[in-house]
Parts: C-alpha cells; structure tokens; sequence
C-alpha cells in the first residue's frame, strides 16, 4: 500500500489537510494539489494509483481533468468527491469516466472502501 501514490485535488486547504491525513494514517503516499491544472501537471510526471477529484475549482474543474484525462490519459482510477449531490452530477462524472463519487466531506470508511475498490479495478 505504501507504494500507491493518491493524488488530492481540490481548492480548499482544510479538505486537503484532512484527506492527506486520513490516507496517510492508512499508509499511502500521497500528493496534494490545489487545482485542475496542477493535477494534470502531475499525471504528466508522476505515478498516480488513484485521484480524488473536486468538481467546483477555479480553472480547470473537475469536470475538465475528467475531459483531458478521458481524451488523453493516462488511465488512473478517478474518485470525485463534491458537496453537489444531485443525480445528474453522479451521472455526468460517470460518463466522463469516475470510478467513484463521493459527497463532501467524505465518510473514513467510505473513502477507504473507493479507494480500495479503485486500486483493485
């Protein structure tokens, strides 16, 4: 589990901190970052076992990184994690290629379990 890298994306601090904290508890790596462009910028230079993605960001939005890495990869399992809980959402970031969707903030234990589920896809 150690050598899995989950990349954080989202544009509050607080929500970084506490999901960097939480997965690191868990023994992954884990890369946080402030935006969708920043996001990218890694997928382009490191490994990444799993993203976990806000949807409302300045810049690119989740909505976008889910777009570029749908057109251009690479291929990494995507859990969105979004206070918009409507149906249509889910449904949109399913399209787009989420493994996973998540309301904000997230249960431990169901954040855990996407994770794993992602990481075995």
């Amino acid at each position: 589990m150690s050598n899995t890298t989950i990349l954080v994306v989202d544009d509050n601090l607080i929500i970084r901190k506490i999901l960097t904290n939480t997965l690191e508890k868990d023994g992954y790596a884990v890369v946080a970052v402030s935006s969708g462009e920043d996001a990218l910028e890694y997928t382009r230079n490191g490994t990444v076992g799993c993203m976990i993605l806000d949807l409302h960001m300045d810049g690119l939005s989740g909505y976008d990184v889910l777009e570029h890495l749908a057109k251009n990869g690479p291929e990494i399992p995507v859990i969105v994690l979004s206070a918009d809980w409507q149906e249509a959402t889910r449904k949109r970031v399913e399209e787009l290629g989420a493994l996973g969707f998540l309301n904000k903030p997230p249960n431990k234990n169901e954040l855990k379990t996407a994770i794993e589920q992602a990481l075995n896809r």
